[in-house]
């Protein structure tokens, strides 16, 4: 073999041990792309990460606002461009430096080949979760778990993503998936029809030209020289843990584990300095063999009752208050309605997680049973219905609810099966709401009718949903008194329904010899129903609503309640009208005319939906928000309004004692509504009940047990 045959099979075989992708330079071509132009599909996730925050510092009542106020400026729009910036640095440290570090060290261990589909996934993944945190924010003002997330696609909370995700939201996703892809689609085929020499040029560019502009924003961010706030920390990193948070509710404490129900309400009471066990009232039995109907307000705030213009719009709600009691500050345990619900009829604080109590345990055992209004009404014989105009998705969890709190039947309208097409809730869509709600009331009148002429006594619960937000003609800039004059015209159709049922009362004279229970869920606590919301704080449009507790015979003229109540209070104001002492052990709340709850605390929950939790207690509110804001104590001045200057930047030893209270409140509640389980607490079947499956007894090692309630056929 000649030398220079030699030479040219050198030459060939160390061509075909080259790396597979790599060719010579001769060939001007590379089938390995400079992985830092993989870049470029995370900058979309840069980009959702720095939309994040930029909704957070610009939301009113946000960031910027809360920036300003403690630099003495007023308002967010007096901070210079500098301060502005200033916020963004830690999140263009963590997505745009270390973020980028971490993705790109992550393809380089990446076959070229598969280079592009790992960017594709990775970045895909990150910026849902960024944008379903975006939409989440915006709208409750706090950020969302996985499990919640995929409640929210394919459980019950699929008709709630219906109602608030617009689809200009769904539009601008979509479109941001497609050009996602289309980047990767696009790296794919440069990975394979690469001109090196070109790329590496770009790629060079592209590199220097990330690392400028990365450092010309950390640097602007610390010359902004602005005081420490809790906005100061990533939205990104705050928005990831809140995904992977598997601590989605509040889990019993071990100590409390050991503790019996009455131990554990004993402990409650300690804490919140609350008159329980409830000794009988003045009240007591004043309004023996009465009826009651509870009537539920859907999101309906105590600043839009009260203020002018809302006599013309609920004149019949109007009417009862001369012979009702009626607190000047009636607030809900919790801004979303199921677990209002519980609160109202249970007398006790909601789970505070993700799921309510019921939810939670119901997909453990369907044997659950709680104490309340409606369970001990049924022991004495009442006939109690839930009439529920909700749609059926969430029938079997509502069904398992009202069940639970000692309903004999939860009735629904045949329209709520009749969901439209495409069904978001504007002036078109609310028409089949106002059939479902006409159906269902003329149910609950026809139930009266025959109940006044059989003469037996009934609880009935109805829950129109007419009123629930947004309400028809709020805009973006929609002040709280435009917001509720929108609502008036909804709320008249509400008060017209009770007009109807009152005229029927009078009809058969028993309108004198009946408790009727008007009141608010919760208020207003999304950006959609209510422009001026502040994100991830308390407020009181969201907890501070209406009470209106007609109570004929009883009174003769408005009887004020000056102090505090909540929804635990509701269930013991009636029960002592009624005159009825069964299974009212395990009481949180007390008769809402007892003077000692001027000295109770009285706690709002909300982590799960607005992301913070909080109490009153005498002259000061106390809130935690837990993603941004920590710990805030004001002075209490008759409502929930917290301003900037109320963070405490190094709390005290006596707020933080308020907080372990506060979280220890929040476990005493989890572990009594264990107590609803057959499984953690000692249950046996009631002897001789028609439905043994779920007539169940609460033995105590000390009192009597919780009996089941009289149960008669469902019709």
């Amino acid at each position: 073999m000649t030398g220079s045959e030699r030479t040219c099979n050198t030459l060939r075989l160390n061509t075909f041990m080259q790396p597979t992708g790599e060719t010579t330079r001769a060939s001007g071509r590379t089938g390995e792309l400079p992985v830092v132009l993989y870049l470029a599909p995370w900058a979309f996730v840069l980009l959702a990460a720095i939309k994040l925050k930029h909704r957070i510092l610009v939301a009113e009542g946000g960031g910027f606002d809360f920036l300003a106020e403690l630099l003495g400026k007023g308002h967010g729009g007096a901070l210079s461009t500098l301060q502005r910036v200033a916020l963004y640095r830690d999140d263009v440290l963590l997505a745009g430096v270390v973020g980028s570090i971490a993705y790109i060290a992550f393809l380089k261990v990446v076959p070229s080949r598969w280079r592009a589909l790992a960017a594709w996934a990775v970045t895909t993944s990150l910026f849902l979760v960024l944008y379903s945190q975006l939409k989440a924010w915006w709208e409750v003002g706090t950020f969302i778990s996985a499990r919640l997330m995929v409640d929210g696609l394919f459980g019950p909370g699929r008709e709630l993503i219906s109602e608030y995700a617009a689809s200009k939201t769904v539009l601008k996703l979509f479109l941001s998936l497609g050009a996602m892809a289309a980047t990767c689609i696009t790296l794919y085929v440069l990975e394979r029809k690469a001109a090196k020499r070109r790329l590496d040029a770009l790629a060079r560019v592209s590199s220097w030209g990330l690392v400028a502009a990365g450092a010309g924003i950390v640097m602007a961010s610390w010359v902004g020289n602005v005081p420490i706030t809790p906005y100061q920390r990533a939205a990104t990193s705050a928005a990831l843990t809140a995904f992977v948070d598997r601590a989605s509710s509040v889990d019993p404490e071990a100590e409390l584990e050991r503790l019996t129900p009455r131990e554990l309400v004993a402990r409650y009471a300690k804490i919140a300095n609350a008159p329980v066990p409830n000794a009988r009232s003045p009240y007591f039995g004043k309004a023996r063999g009465y009826d009651v109907v509870f009537l539920l307000l859907e999101s309906t705030p105590e600043a839009c009752y009260g203020m002018p213009g809302a006599d013309k719009a609920m004149p019949n709600l109007r009417a009862l208050e001369h012979a009702a009691f009626l607190p000047a500050a009636h607030y809900s345990t919790y801004p979303y309605s199921r677990r209002a619900y519980s609160s109202i009829f249970s007398s006790w604080y909601p789970l505070n997680g993700i799921r309510g109590a019921i939810e939670r345990y119901g997909r453990v055992s369907r044997d659950l049973r709680a104490p309340g209004v409606i369970h001990s009404a049924s022991i004495e014989g009442y006939e109690t219905v839930a009439f529920v105009p909700e749609r059926p998705v969430t029938l079997a969890e509502d069904e398992l609810r009202y069940d639970a709190l000692g309903f004999l039947e939860h009735e629904v309208p045949p329209s709520a099966y009749e969901k439209p097409e495409g069904f978001e809730l504007d002036n078109s869509h609310r028409d089949w709401v106002r059939v479902r709600d006409r159906e269902s009331f003329n149910e609950l009148k026809a139930r009266v009718r025959q109940a006044i002429d059989d003469d037996r006594r009934y609880m009935f619960s109805f829950n129109p949903q007419v009123t629930h937000g947004p309400w028809p003609g709020i805009q973006a800039s929609s002040t709280r008194d435009e917001t509720c004059r929108a609502g008036f015209g909804l709320l008249g159709e509400v008060d017209s329904m009770l007009g109807e049922l009152v005229s029927l009362l009078r009809e058969k004279g028993r309108l004198d010899r009946t408790l009727i229970v008007a009141l608010g869920d919760h208020g207003l606590r999304t950006r959609r129903e209510y422009p001026p919301f502040h994100a991830g704080t308390l407020d009181d449009v969201t907890f501070h609503v209406p009470l209106v507790l007609y109570a004929p015979g009883v009174l003769a003229t408005t009887k004020r309640i000056e102090w505090m109540t909540s929804h635990i209070d509701i269930a013991p104001s009636v029960l002592d009208l009624l005159g009825i002492e069964a299974d009212r052990s395990l009481e949180l709340g007390s008769p809402m005319w007892d003077p000692r709850l001027a000295d109770r605390a009285t706690f709002f929950f909300a982590r799960g939906y607005l992301g913070a939790d909080g109490y009153q207690r005498e002259s000061e509110a106390v809130m935690v928000r837990y993603l941004y804001g920590g710990v805030s104590r004001s002075a209490w001045n008759g409502s929930l309004d917290f301003q900037a200057s109320d963070l405490l930047h190094q709390p005290d030893r006596a707020t933080m004692r308020s907080v372990e209270e506060l979280n220890t409140m929040a476990a005493i509640q989890a572990q009594l509504a264990r107590t609803m389980l057959p499984s953690s607490t000692k249950l046996r079947r009631a002897p001789g009940d028609r439905r043994a499956a779920t007539a169940l007894r609460l033995v105590s090692t000390q009192g009597p047990a919780m009996a089941p309630p009289v149960r008669t056929p469902k019709r």
